[in-house]
């Protein structure tokens, strides 16, 4: 459901599901699509850096074949993980930017 609202944006969902769709839809749509929660930072860091463990794990498994209707997503699962690791390392500078320092992964 959350997929769908944010046309398929897996940060944006993930932050969602953490913050509320509402805290979500008020983020500058300039930045990434997360509220400036720590608790929700937190949260979808740890739902990538899980997913990319997963992925080196079994590099054919995909959560985007496990979706109920396959169509929600329209591209490749290897397309999905190239997005949200570009997502994550903009959300990282965007971050740091917003602290003063660019450590922000740490």
């Amino acid at each position: 459901m959350l997929l769908d609202e944010f046309g398929g944006n897996f940060v944006a969902a993930f932050a969602a599901y953490n913050a509320g769709a509402t805290a979500v839809r008020q983020v500058d749509p300039m930045e990434i699509a997360i509220p400036p929660f720590t608790e929700t930072e937190n949260y979808v860091r740890q739902v990538l850096l899980r997913w990319a463990e997963l992925r080196a794990r079994n590099p054919d498994a995909s959560p985007v074949r496990r979706l109920a209707f396959p169509g929600q997503v329209n591209f490749a699962a290897a397309g999905v993980s190239l997005a949200l690791w570009g997502l994550f390392a903009l959300w990282a500078v965007v971050k740091g930017r917003r602290t003063g320092h660019l450590d922000a992964l740490v």
